[in-house]
């Protein structure tokens, strides 16, 4: 897994003047993709590991205390990014597709929005 610096720095820009950022266009330069899923402390490695198609988690939950965005292209993981944006953790659960943005909200900070979903 690598650390994805373009969605980093999209993440601290937005929460520094609340503008909101295309995470396409943080990570286009590092990776495609054409959707992503977010993980966190204590998801099933076999939850994980089915729905990326690929080994990503070895042991038998994640462990790490950063959000684990998993981005695939056509059903297959093609890059697994640690964050330690826990703010980010309500997007656990759901697939993201590539529309999303990072978007400020007054009271829970940057937040991801699917204008799809």
């Amino acid at each position: 897994m690598a650390a994805s610096s373009g969605l980093t720095d999209a993440v601290i820009a937005v929460g520094e003047d609340h503008e909101p950022r295309d995470v396409a266009s943080a990570t286009e330069e590092e990776f495609d993709w054409d959707r992503f899923a977010v993980y966190t402390i204590g998801t099933p490695a076999t939850t994980i590991n089915e729905e990326s198609g690929v080994i990503v988690e070895t042991g038998e939950r994640y462990s790490t205390q950063e959000v684990l965005f998993v981005f695939h292209r056509d059903g297959t993981a093609v890059r697994g990014a640690p964050s330690g944006f826990e703010f980010l953790a309500h997007g656990a659960g759901a697939w993201w597709g590539p529309r999303t943005r990072l978007v400020w909200d007054s009271e829970q900070g940057t937040q991801l929005e699917d204008p799809d979903a």
